[in-house]
């Protein structure tokens, strides 16, 4: 392991981020519901990349029962700790660096990456994209969640002590080029608030694949449309 690891790996053992001290904050409850709005369910096959404490990885097994739930984190103390918040037999730990993981033989429906982008160095985010690439199949959903970067510019003049080891500011344009690069596509695009306006982004990729034209179910028409239809004969 690289000195940079260890240092990340030592500061994860000992940070205590307050928000991390409940059942679920805000945040959590976002995420994972829009992991729901996008079709999480009892079935599901989903790799949690950065799981931190598992407070996420719980509310994900709340949903998913017989789908497997592979969750991993630098941090041996808090795949400790995440291990007792989830003793559930469809859920995996890895104490692993998201570059030195070993991923089981799973055809994986989501891979999360919440609140962690932002501290893998931005010279090893192609390498990430390739990976996540390699292990995505053409129905995988890939949802990101980062804080915005231009909050995080605020936060380095304004308050860097609320900082962690590595935070850097990750605009979408850096993100794009290399998901782009490595034949995944931006699906979804959003910034949002949840403590603060706007200093969230969240943004979800799937493979890209060749076009097909698939007509869009019929909806019902409105009142309206019934209207118009009548008084247009």
């Amino acid at each position: 392991m690289t000195e940079t690891k260890v240092a990340i790996q030592n500061f994860y053992n000992k940070y205590n981020n307050p928000k991390d001290n409940v059942p679920k904050n805000e945040r959590h409850v976002i995420l994972v519901n829009k992991l729901k709005d996008i079709g999480l369910n009892n079935n599901s096959n989903v790799l949690e990349l950065g799981c931190g404490p598992g407070l996420i990885t719980a509310m994900i097994s709340d949903t998913v029962k017989s789908g497997a739930i592979i969750s991993s984190d630098i941090s041996p103390e808090r795949i400790a700790n995440a291990k007792e918040k989830n003793k559930q037999k469809n859920i995996q730990f890895f104490t692993s660096d998201i570059f030195d993981l070993q991923v089981p033989n799973i055809q994986f429906d989501f891979i999360t990456l919440f609140d962690v982008i932002e501290h893998i160095p931005i010279e090893k985010h192609l390498e990430l994209f390739s990976y996540l690439s390699e292990i995505m199949t053409d129905n995988t959903q890939l949802l990101i969640n980062i804080p915005n970067p231009l909050f995080i510019e605020y936060l380095k003049k304004n308050d860097p002590k609320l900082l962690q080891i590595i935070d850097q500011p990750i605009y979408a344009d850096s993100i794009m080029k290399n998901a782009y690069s490595n034949e995944l596509i931006l699906d979804f695009f959003k910034t949002y608030g949840i403590w603060h306006e706007d200093d969230y982004q969240m943004m979800l990729f799937k493979k890209k694949k060749e076009f097909a034209k698939t007509k869009l179910p019929d909806t019902p028409k409105t009142i309206i449309q019934l209207f118009k239809n009548i008084f247009s004969k």
